[in-house]
């Protein structure tokens, strides 16, 4: 009789929950026009009287589980939700498995283990685990950012990154190997891996010349390319190209303006510099995204009003915190345009051998600090050197300030791989730890 008693209970109970909350039903709950689901087979014929078979803590199979029981009917009225507190058993909490806080070692973050866990269980204080990279840092995507050289390399190395999961592949443009080229030659079949060029320069190529070309790239690639152009230098432009370098900013605003339009395949612009008029025909290809290299305020308000996002080189949290992200998002605000995309490349060498990483990367970026627009952000952050804006340290120092990107507001994190072989092969496998 007591034990009928309790039966009845526990039903009016569960039923009181589901009038109460009636959109929440549980496995086996019955909704509006259903039939109750049938308890499963193993448990039919309990309430005649047969005793379900107990279970070991933490999984309680009944609607009265024990202390240290969750409480989890398997087919009963109700099945528990986060944060319901079982009948005489104290009340689960969240799994802590791969929360924010958490340590690239295993540590813990603030939140402690999961009450009544044994040691050596899952949410145990002491369970020993692999080092892995802290969940925050996955809010940020990840790419790789490098050059082109021997193109079989480069098209071994995009296999690499689509097979580990990498988000995205940005390769520079200069005066070697073309880059639209490559990206379309060696990325066609990368499903997954998105694909850049970082970056064309805009002066030698009139927009609609690039448009063309950038169209027939992205068709081959499944739509996967996104198109980085930027202004080059002085030192680039005038000597090597025989071009007018004044006013750089506004060279760039109908630049943008022109290339927009040809990427619909139909433009009509006349500026002070520039014409572009006529229609494109390269059917089935989609407009890739437009990023600039955008470094200072002018150039920053441009590209937030006509362009996708920017892509930058040797600028640091700082600059990017003060300057960099608040301009872009502030002129897309105003032009009406969706928030922009921030993809910010930098050196990275995961190394136990520190000093002897910044040595070589100081070496090999000097020449970086003699460009005008890379030592004004660099004297802006605060930079004697280039080598200062690599990210050096072991893999737990490196991720964490990858990490600290993410909170800025970076949308893709692009790493260019540095150091010795046995280093750049350390920090290539963080790079696909932190993209998984």
């Amino acid at each position: 009789m007591a034990l009928r008693q309790r039966r009845r209970r526990d039903h009016l109970l569960g039923q009181r929950d589901v009038l109460r909350h009636p959109r929440r039903r549980g496995p086996g709950q019955p909704g509006r026009g259903r039939r109750p689901a049938q308890p499963p087979a193993a448990d039919r014929g309990h309430a005649h009287g047969r005793q379900r078979p107990r279970v070991p803590a933490g999984r309680g199979a009944g609607p009265r589980a024990g202390p240290g029981q969750r409480g989890r009917p398997a087919g009963g009225p109700r099945s528990a939700r986060p944060g319901d507190r079982a009948r005489d058993g104290p009340a689960p909490v969240r799994d802590r498995r791969h929360q924010p806080g958490d340590h690239l070692d295993g540590r813990r973050g603030p939140a402690g283990p999961r009450r009544g866990a044994r040691p050596g269980a899952p949410g145990a204080r002491h369970r020993p685990r692999p080092a892995r990279v802290p969940v925050r840092a996955r809010r940020v995507k990840i790419g790789i950012f490098d050059r082109v050289g021997d193109i079989a390399e480069t098209a071994a190395d995009l296999r690499a990154a689509a097979r580990d999961g990498i988000d995205s592949y940005w390769l520079t443009q200069a005066f070697g190997t073309d880059t639209l080229t490559v990206l379309g030659a060696v990325a066609r079949d990368l499903p997954g891996l998105r694909v850049g060029t970082a970056v064309v320069p805009a002066y030698p190529r009139h927009p609609m010349a690039l448009a063309q070309q950038a169209l027939t790239t992205n068709l081959l690639v499944d739509g996967r390319l996104a198109l980085g152009i930027g202004p080059s230098h002085r030192s680039v432009v005038e000597p090597c190209w025989g071009m007018s370098y004044d006013r750089p900013a506004r060279y760039m605003r109908e630049y943008l303006e022109a290339l927009t339009g040809a990427l619909t395949q139909r433009v009509r612009f006349r500026g002070e510099v520039l014409t572009a008029r006529g229609d494109l025909d390269v059917p089935g290809a989609p407009a890739p995204p437009v990023l600039v290299a955008a470094l200072g305020p002018k150039m920053l308000e441009i590209t937030g009003a006509l362009a996708d996002g920017t892509i930058t080189w040797m600028v640091g949290p700082r600059t990017l915190r003060e300057l960099t992200i608040p301009t872009i998002r502030e002129a897309a605000a105003r032009a009406g345009r969706p928030a922009p995309e921030i993809v910010v490349p930098l050196p990275v060498c995961v190394t136990d051998d520190v000093p002897a990483a910044l040595a070589r990367a100081e070496a090999d970026l000097e020449w970086y600090g003699t460009l005008p627009s890379y030592r004004a952000m660099l004297d802006r952050e605060g930079c004697d050197t280039p080598g200062r804006m690599a990210l050096i340290g072991d893999a737990g120092t490196v991720a964490a300030r990858i990490e600290s990107f993410a909170d800025l507001g970076v949308t893709t994190f692009a790493a260019r791989i540095i150091g010795t072989p046995d280093e750049r092969s350390a920090t290539r496998a963080l790079v696909a730890a932190l993209a998984r």
